[in-house]
């Protein structure tokens, strides 16, 4: 049978995990009396294979409007920990009618949702069926439809930045804009007030209501059995039989829909597990929440590449960025307040842009709830010790995090709490000076030479280790190269950030210079095209388009449709590698700077004549960048694979 994935993930360890939910649902149920019963894909599933069909991604169940709001209830004093029911009382963000039950310390995150700060652990869905007349049917769900439409509109799932491709016409967009107006309590409490019709013969499914469908009589859902699903009993109306031919057809048991459009239909982007026993636990230790698109974009690269590695080695790895919280590298993009300056000049331009700045501190926090797979726990820099009764495995990186200038000099970025048992494996460590870390390395030796595992992202670092008597080094690449052009789909906009041809201009460390301004003109005057700037921090720059509100998904998108990338980020250069966007590169001045990493990787890629000082810009020849990319990530994977996967045991 074909091998099924939901964002990478097996299946088959999904469908492990959202049993439980199917479990938990049921057991509150009989307690109370409530009945239900299985629906769609689900209840297809029990009738036909006493389990998932096999390449089912979700779980689905009905009830009468009266038992649903018991089932509602009950959950207030009787779901057990770890699981939460999910609605608009509970999730003040949810943007559904119905409820989900979800999983805790689980991510599920459905694609044009990503962007909502709601609870995304693993779900079932549990969807209340109305009362209602069929000749008044639609009208009510008109009214339904425009106050869906304002709550969207709330929630900017049909603006903006959102992956949601959903035409509406002006007409519809301007009076759910008018509804808008009221608060999103009121907008969800009329939609309540709404779904609830009085006693008929006639139920329909308001929660996702549709202008032609045929109502269900009350008739079905007067009689229940049980079904095997899994070894285990659940309710289904006796009537599941002609329930599942008019859904599926009369042919539901031996008709099979083709190999090409079986799969996984949710469109989920990102899946995270909880980790069970007899798995290896890796955990990392990273800049995770700095509010950087390089930081939590290699997090992301490095804990989806070693599960990824875990599966294709057959082995049962549950990889996750430890919640550590150093204050040095958290406080670093705090937005202080005006009182704070003392200069009039200082205060008016953060005036203006402090707005945009805490918007971007809002999406880093949106992005990492939604796709890092952040720990359940937290631990302080004192505290970060009970960490090793969590994990088996610590890898420390990347990022430049032995670089103490940042970190305030936290040795616990070298792993100094981690037990002698645990498995401790520095991945593409970083420094960012040579000539600064020069006076750190004879206090950072013995905790260097106390890790399993070493391994350098910059060529100055492993050549310096490796002539200050560090053994086995290996130079690997950044994390983000880990996962190709096309595993960053997940994440990425589906639809363009700007329209038409443009050059990206992203610099950070630097400032957008005049001269630096002159020559992405120039660029973009050879492709036909318009320079575009991100600038979430700074005051808007003349004679460019200023991009203020830019997550991390559209950062993606806007290098990938670039025609060319003038960049002083590392990242920004790594990610125009990744994608095969025409790029150049902006060092630094000064004498001592963090210019390393970029001129490490551009003479890895053989893109040196690049730099935007220079006078030889030769065509990238990508076939060569490629080859010569993949070459070091192979041996970056390798690495991982021998000293993080199949490494030191306990």
């Amino acid at each position: 049978m074909k091998n099924y994935y939901v964002a990478n993930v097996p299946i088959e360890k999904v469908h492990k995990q959202l049993f439980l939910l199917l479990k938990e649902f049921d057991r509150v149920c009989k307690k109370h009396g409530i009945n239900y019963t299985l629906e769609g894909g689900t209840l297809l599933g029990a009738v036909k294979y006493g389990d998932f069909v096999p390449w089912d991604d979700d779980l689905d169940v009905v009830m009468l409007r009266e038992d649903y709001d018991k089932f509602v209830s009950a959950c207030k004093t009787d779901l057990n920990d770890g699981f939460f029911l999910q609605n608009t009382d509970t999730d003040k963000n949810f943007p559904l009618s119905y409820s989900k039950l979800r999983l805790n310390g689980t991510k599920y995150v459905q694609a044009n949702y990503e962007f909502l700060d709601i609870h995304h652990g693993l779900f079932l869905d549990i969807v209340p069926y109305d009362y209602a007349n069929p000749k008044t049917y639609k009208k009510k769900i008109k009214r339904l439809a425009v106050l869906n439409g304002a709550r969207q509109i709330k929630l900017g799932l049909i603006n903006s930045h959102t992956n949601r491709e959903r035409k509406i016409s002006r007409l519809k967009k301007f009076v759910y804009k008018i509804v808008s107006i009221r608060s999103l309590g009121y907008i969800n409490k009329k939609i309540q007030k709404l779904l609830r019709g009085k006693t008929s013969e006639y139920l329909y499914n308001f929660t996702n209501p549709i202008k032609s469908v045929k109502p269900i009589s009350i008739d079905r859902f007067k009689n229940y059995i049980e079904l095997d699903f899994r070894g285990e009993k659940f309710l289904a109306v006796s009537d599941y039989n002609n329930w599942l031919k008019e859904t599926f057809g009369d042919d539901f048991m031996s008709n099979e829909p083709s190999v090409e459009i079986r799969g996984p239909s949710h469109a989920i982007c990102e899946c995270k597990l909880l980790a069970e026993e007899g798995d290896r636990r890796v955990g990392i230790l990273t800049f995770h929440q700095a509010d950087n698109y390089g930081a939590v974009l290699q997090a992301y690269a490095l804990s989806h590449a070693i599960d990824k590695l875990g599966n294709e080695n057959g082995k049962n790895v549950n990889c996750e960025v430890v919640d550590y919280e150093n204050s040095a590298i958290k406080n670093r993009y705090v937005v202080k307040p005006l009182s704070s300056y003392k200069r009039v000049r200082t205060k008016l331009k953060y005036f203006f842009i402090n707005r945009y700045r805490r918007r971007n501190n809002h999406d880093f926090k949106i992005f990492r709830d939604a796709f890092l797979k952040v720990g359940s726990k937290t631990y302080s820099e004192n505290e970060i010790s009970k960490a090793n009764s969590d994990y088996d495995v610590f890898v420390t990186g990347s990022d430049q995090i032995w670089n103490g200038a940042l970190t305030n000099n936290d040795k616990n970025y070298f792993l100094r709490f981690a037990s002698e048992d645990k498995a401790k494996v520095a991945y593409a460590a970083s420094v960012g000076s040579i000539k600064l870390y020069d006076n750190c390395y004879s206090s950072d030796k013995p905790l260097i030479d106390r890790l399993d595992a070493v391994s350098a992202r910059e060529l100055d670092l492993y050549e310096y280790l490796v002539n200050n008597g560090v053994e086995d080094v290996v130079q690997v690449c950044d994390p983000a190269f880990l996962l190709n052009a096309d595993e960053y789909k997940y994440i990425s906009l589906k639809k363009p950030v700007v329209k038409g041809k443009y050059v990206l201009v992203y610099v950070i460390g630097s400032p957008y210079t005049d001269k630096l301004k002159e020559f992405s003109q120039k660029i973009a005057r050879e492709k036909g095209a318009k320079v575009v700037y991100i600038n979430t921090d700074k005051l808007a720059r003349l004679g460019v388009k200023n991009l203020r509100n830019v997550p991390v998904q559209a950062f993606l998108r806007l290098i990938k449709d670039a025609e060319a990338v003038i960049t002083s980020s590392f990242h920004g250069f790594a990610y125009s590698l990744i994608f095969n966007t025409d790029v150049y590169f902006k060092l630094a001045g000064g004498e001592i700077n963090f210019n390393s990493r970029i001129e490490s990787l551009a003479k890895i890629a053989g893109v040196s004549n690049r730099n935007v000082d220079g006078s030889d810009f030769t065509d990238i020849d990508w076939d060569s960048v490629n080859l010569k990319i993949s070459e070091i990530k192979e041996k970056s994977l390798k690495f991982l694979s021998e000293n993080v996967i199949n490494g030191k045991q306990q």
